[in-house]
C-alpha cells in the first residue's frame, strides 16, 4: 500500500513538473511569435511573464536578451541599455557580447562619445576583440561626424565590409565643405562663401548689397556726413556683411547634410555588413 502511494506521489509530482514545463514552453512560443510578428511591446510583456514563472531560470537569459532587442527594435534605446546592464552579471551570457551590444545602442541613440569610451575600456580588457571594436569605433565616429577618424578606425578592422566603409568615409570627408573656410572667405570677400558652396546667385546678391552699402558709407564720409556714415555702416552694411558670412556657413551645413544623408542612404539600402 505504501509503495503504491509513493508511486502515485511520484507520478503526480512528475506530472506537475511536466505541466509547468509545458506551460513555460507554450509561454515562450507565444512570446516568440509576437517577436517574429514585430509586435515588440506585446512581446516584452510576454517575455516578462515567462521570466516571472521561470523559477529555475531556464529561459531567463534568452528572455532578457529578447526584451532588450524588443526595446531596441521599438526605438527605446535607453530601456534596452538598462535591461542589458542588469544582465551583465548573468553567468549564462557572455559579458563582452553584452558590452558590445550596449556600444551599438549608444551609437544608435547618438551618445557616440559614451560608445567610444566603452570601446576604449574593452580594448584594455579584451584586446583579442580589437578588430570588432575598431569596427564599432568607426561607426561611432561616423555618427559623430568625424569621417576621417572613422576611415582610420575602419582601416584597422578586418570585419566584413570595412573596406567599403573606409572608402565611403574618405569620400564624405573629401566632399564635405569646410565651415571655417566658408566663413573666412566671406569675411575677405562678401559672397565668396556662397560661391564656394555652389550658391552663385545668392553670392552675387550678397556681394551686391555689400558694394551698395559700402559705396553709400564712403560717399557719406567724403561729404562729411559722419552720422549718416555711422548709421548706414552699423545698421545696413555691417548687417549684410556679417549676415552674408553666417548665411554662407548655413549653406555649407545644408550641403554637408545632403552629402551625409546620401552616405546614410547608401548604408541603409545597399550595405550588407553589420550595422548598429
Amino acid at each position: 500500500m505504501i509503495n503504491r502511494i509513493s508511486i502515485l506521489i511520484i507520478i503526480l509530482f512528475q506530472t506537475a513538473v511536466l505541466s509547468a514545463q509545458n506551460h513555460l514552453e507554450m509561454q515562450k512560443e507565444y512570446a516568440e511569435s509576437l517577436f517574429a510578428g514585430e509586435k515588440y511591446f506585446d512581446a516584452v510583456t510576454e517575455y516578462k511573464r515567462l521570466m516571472f514563472f521561470d523559477e529555475n531560470k531556464i529561459y531567463s537569459a534568452e528572455a532578457g536578451l529578447k526584451i532588450a532587442y524588443c526595446y531596441k527594435s521599438g526605438g527605446k534605446f535607453d530601456d534596452a541599455i538598462a535591461v542589458l546592464s542588469k544582465m551583465k552579471e548573468n553567468q549564462q551570457i557572455n559579458k563582452t557580447d553584452i558590452e558590445i551590444e550596449i556600444i551599438r545602442l549608444n551609437i544608435l541613440r547618438g551618445t557616440y562619445f559614451r560608445a567610444i569610451g566603452l570601446i576604449e575600456k574593452l580594448e584594455r580588457e579584451v584586446p583579442e576583440k580589437q578588430s570588432e571594436l575598431n569596427y564599432w569605433k568607426g561607426w561611432s565616429y561616423m555618427v559623430a561626424d568625424e569621417w576621417q577618424k572613422a576611415a582610420d578606425a575602419f582601416g584597422n578592422s578586418a570585419e566584413k565590409g570595412t573596406e567599403i566603409l573606409k572608402n565611403l568615409c574618405i569620400s564624405v570627408s573629401e566632399e564635405k565643405y569646410s565651415l571655417s573656410f566658408a566663413r573666412t572667405i566671406s569675411y575677405i570677400l562678401p559672397g565668396a562663401g556662397h560661391f564656394y558652396t555652389g550658391y552663385y546667385i545668392e553670392g552675387i546678391i550678397s556681394l551686391g548689397w555689400n558694394v551698395l552699402w559700402g559705396y553709400d558709407v564712403v560717399n557719406a564720409i567724403k561729404a562729411d556726413r559722419i552720422f549718416d556714415a555711422v548709421m548706414v555702416g552699423n545698421f545696413l552694411w555691417l548687417r549684410f556683411y556679417t549676415g552674408g558670412s553666417q548665411e554662407a556657413v548655413k549653406l555649407a551645413e545644408i550641403e554637408n547634410r545632403k552629402i551625409i544623408n546620401e552616405a546614410y542612404k547608401y548604408l541603409s539600402i545597399q550595405f550588407e555588413g553589420k550595422q548598429p
